[in-house]
Parts: C-alpha cells; sequence; structure tokens
C-alpha cells in the first residue's frame, strides 16, 4: 500500500484515490468530487504551512482558471481551504502532457503540428480576451486527451492585467525588471521584465512550439538561463526550410513571424493567428490525430501534466 499519507482522504469533498504529481509548491492528486455526483476531477493542493507569496499564488492560478472558462482550457471547479490544505478542484484530463507525446511521436506532420497550433492559439485567445498573459506556454503545460482534443492548463505563472485589484496588481508576483517563466520558451522581452510582457510572448512561445512541433527540437538550446537569453535575444532561429523542408512556405513564414525577436513585429491578436493556422491547414493532406496513451493507474493526466510549478 502507497505510503502517502493524502490517498484515502476527503479534502475539499473530494475523495483523493490516485496521486498525479508534485511541483515545487503544491501535489495535484485525481479523486471522486462528492458534490457532484462522484465525477472524476483532479485537486491540486497546498499546504496552509506554506508561504504567503505562494498561497498568493495558488488564489491567482485558481481565480484565473475560473474566469477563463473555456473549452481549451483546463477548467477550475472551485477552490477554498480545508482542513490543513488550501484546494482547487479542477478538470481531469484522461490522457498525457504534450512533451510526453512529443518525445514518442517525433516531429508532427505539419498538418498535425498547424491543428495543434490553431487549437493553442485559440486557447491563448481566449485567455487574452479575459485580460490574461499565461507566460508560461510550453509543452509540459498543454494536455492531450485520449481522443487528441488539446487544453492550455497551468495558471501558476499568469499575469492578470484586468483582474480584481487584489489578484492583479495587489499580489504581484514579479516586480518590474524580474525574468519568469520556463526560459526555452521565453520571449525575449521577457527575459527583461515579466510584468511588462504582454500578448505578444505568449505568442512567441507559440512559435517556439511549433518550430519544436515540426523539427523535434526548439529552436534554441543552452546550459544555462543566461545563455538561453542571449540566444533568444541576438541569434536568429535555425532555417525552417532546412530542418523541416516539407512544411509549407506559408507555416513556415508564419512560424517565423512568431519569433520575431521584437514583439510588435509579431502576428496578432492570437484569434487572427489561429485564423491563419486553419488556412494552412485546410489545404494540407489529412494526417494521424495526435492522441495521448492511457497512463497506467494514474487516472489521467493532471493539469499541467507533470506538475512542476504551483
Amino acid at each position: 500500500m502507497s505510503g502517502d499519507l493524502i490517498l484515502g482522504r476527503t479534502i475539499g469533498d473530494v475523495a483523493i484515490d490516485a496521486r498525479l504529481g508534485a511541483g515545487g509548491m503544491a501535489s495535484v492528486y485525481a479523486g471522486r468530487d462528492l458534490l457532484r455526483g462522484g465525477a472524476r476531477v483532479a485537486v491540486k493542493l497546498l499546504s496552509i504551512a506554506s508561504h504567503e507569496s505562494y498561497h498568493a499564488r495558488f488564489v491567482r492560478e485558481a481565480r484565473i482558471g475560473a474566469a477563463v472558462a473555456n473549452p481549451l482550457c483546463v477548467g477550475v471547479v472551485r477552490d477554498g481551504v480545508s482542513g490543513d490544505f488550501r484546494y482547487m478542484v479542477m478538470e481531469l484530463v484522461e490522457g498525457e502532457d504534450l512533451s510526453r507525446v512529443l518525445r514518442r511521436e517525433g516531429p508532427l506532420h505539419w498538418t498535425a503540428a498547424t491543428l495543434l497550433g490553431r487549437d493553442l492559439a485559440l486557447a491563448l485567445a481566449a485567455v487574452h480576451e479575459r485580460g490574461v498573459v499565461h507566460r508560461d506556454l510550453k509543452p509540459q503545460n498543454v494536455l492531450v486527451d485520449l481522443e487528441g482534443h488539446v487544453k492550455l492548463a497551468d495558471f501558476g505563472l499568469a499575469h492578470w492585467r484586468d483582474g480584481p485589484p487584489d489578484l492583479a496588481d495587489g499580489i504581484s508576483l514579479t516586480a518590474t525588471g524580474d525574468a519568469f517563466g520556463t526560459p526555452a520558451y521565453m520571449a525575449p522581452e521577457q527575459f527583461s521584465d515579466a510584468k511588462s510582457a504582454g500578448a505578444p510572448a505568449d505568442l512567441y512561445a507559440l512559435g517556439v512550439l511549433l518550430f519544436e512541433a515540426l523539427c523535434g527540437r526548439p529552436p534554441f538550446a543552452a546550459s544555462s538561463p543566461v545563455d538561453l537569453a542571449r540566444l533568444h535575444r541576438e541569434v536568429a532561429p535555425p532555417s525552417l526550410a532546412a530542418l523541416a523542408g516539407e512544411t509549407p512556405e506559408r507555416l513556415r513564414a508564419l512560424v517565423e513571424a512568431l519569433l520575431a525577436k521584437d514583439p510588435g513585429d509579431r502576428p496578432g491578436p492570437a484569434r487572427a493567428v489561429a485564423a491563419q493556422l486553419e488556412a494552412v491547414a485546410a489545404r494540407g493532406p489529412t494526417s494521424k490525430v495526435l492522441r495521448a496513451r492511457p497512463r497506467e493507474g494514474s487516472g489521467g493526466a493532471g493539469p499541467g501534466g507533470d506538475p512542476t510549478g504551483a
């Protein structure tokens, strides 16, 4: 029997029966929601003994997730405090995070990659239209279900520009001049000042993710965040024509535009980018649907796949 003392407990009206993963601050479990007829859900738990800043981040993540309320984003059902934990009850996605799928499938056919990008652009559009910047789009924060649907997850690093004062500037997680995010997917401006990075930073990350889906690797790799920052700021990405020459020129041009160093040079808004990707995909052949494989014993993928954040 597992030594995890959370298993078998009921927290936030969720009867917990499986552990999905853990990150730096919180752990994610699966269980039955007793307030919703035993529906399977994920629940993220943060000890009430955690630092106040962790609680602030946790609350903001929950409220942003509830406010976005879009089928292409992992839904937040409710949040609160139960006993010795702050909890967040979320939609449980049966599947895997995109990083696992890409490791298994390798470079995707360009039609599949384009449709993936379209759905993520639509998810970003829903986020941006609520005044939110995600700031951490990466394969680990994209969930793929057993039917091939994708969902954007993990708003732990998100900035809610237009949110309530106590959940926006009042508990800002970053000061001006701080970098915040995952370096391999961060826009040049995000390395300098994550607080002021806007929607174009998320579209840059989408460009990185599309490049990776087409080529099997991100455009830049380095041993340190400092070196990655220099590459993102100063070095042109490798040629897609050389690495994925079978892709249409229009798709290559769009990805290259998303990877522009200056945020003002990137296409946008996200909904328009989705429309461009839809138009490219419509001209392509049918490709294999990108589906997740069931994960034995987990009951599904937790929000954020293998949680590494809150």
